[in-house]
């Protein structure tokens, strides 16, 4: 916390430039406007050096040093006795500059509490600016720095819950695999075929946060293929593509995985009473639909899937996936525009 307050109006390159920017700027106002230097140019010079260099300095002290963190009352008080202390002591050293280097005093110079009230005026009116010009700057970085933690933050939550893919999808995939070598060779080397596909994608898709359309769905076909071999007709699936646009569409990889595992997982399918899924592609989502025939016995689930694959649209998108139960189940998962490169 102490870090931060430090360094809420620490001064950094870009802020001594304005800094050294306004104290010229000023200097150069006050040495034109002011009535010493239409006599005599070097007591003018003087004169508004010790009076600018007063406000800066204070101005530099107000800001840089002693607003730390948001003024309360108390704060207020003391921020007020710490300027009165520091305007004597720097009009008390301005004092021994005109003696020393000048040899006359204020009071002969021409300086008067006029100077000294323009040099408070000075102060409120560059102190405000500049303190306006970094608190802008600290402002945006501090939104720029948020949002860097935000994305940081996201990418971390996306590859924690990509990483929660059910346990069982290797194990039962073998055991079918093993089933069909002892029965069916042929079989057995296609499905070894879709399978290694099926995985290529997986570690290939394990970095991205989203994937084309067309991907997710040749990987939802051999996905399905899977399902089919290993149950048969129990469960039917089929695809309706009803885009009526070309434009490229994303969707966060593996979500048929996550719906169709928690269609399997939930439902007692037969070849008498199977199981039909109809998955219908729009523009804007993808409808998947089927009927259902719950298991008497209630599969032990703690909703990871489903749950993961909301909270990943969450992040990407802001846009829920959604799910009705009536007469069938339909979840509805939204596609992603694709942002086009400028």
């Amino acid at each position: 916390m102490d870090e931060e307050k430090s360094s809420l109006y620490s001064l950094h390159k870009s802020d001594k430039v304005i800094f050294i920017l306004f104290f010229v700027f000023f200097s150069i106002l006050f040495l034109l406007f002011s009535d010493e230097a239409e006599d005599n140019w070097v007591e003018g010079l003087y004169t508004v050096f010790i009076l600018v260099g007063n406000a800066v300095a204070l101005v530099y002290f107000i800001v840089f040093r002693w607003l730390q963190r948001l003024p309360t009352r108390k704060y207020y008080l003391l921020l007020i006795l710490k300027i009165l202390s520091f305007t004597v002591i720097l009009l008390a050293i301005q004092g021994f500059i005109f003696y020393q280097f000048i040899e006359v005093t204020p009071d002969e110079a021409g300086v008067t509490l006029g100077d000294f009230i323009n040099v408070m005026f000075i102060v409120l009116l560059l102190g405000s600016v500049l303190m306006g010009v970094v608190m802008f700057k600290k402002g945006n970085e501090s939104q720029f720095q948020m949002l860097k933690a935000e994305n940081l933050q996201k990418t971390y939550e996306l590859r924690l819950l990509k990483s929660q893919i059910d346990p069982h999808f290797l194990f039962n995939n073998l055991n079918t695999l093993d089933a069909l070598i002892d029965t069916e060779v042929k079989s057995a080397k296609l499905y070894i075929q879709r399978l290694a596909k099926l995985y290529h994608y997986l570690v290939r898709t394990q970095d991205e946060d989203t994937v084309n359309l067309e991907e997710e769905m040749n990987f939802a076909k051999d996905y399905i293929y899977l399902i089919q071999e290993r149950f048969g007709d129990n469960y039917q699936f089929s695809i309706v593509n009803n885009r009526k646009t070309n434009e490229e569409r994303l969707i966060p990889p593996c979500a048929a995985q996550t719906v169709f595992e928690n269609i399997v997982k939930h439902n007692n399918a037969s070849r008498g009473n199977p199981i039909i899924t109809k998955i219908v592609v729009e523009d804007e989502q993808i409808v998947i639909s089927n009927n259902i025939r719950s298991k008497k016995e209630p599969v032990l689930s703690f909703g990871v899937g489903l749950s993961n694959l909301q909270s990943r649209y969450q992040i990407l998108c802001n846009r829920p996936l959604t799910v009705k139960v009536d007469s069938s189940y339909t979840i509805t998962l939204p596609l992603i525009l694709k942002l086009k490169d400028h």
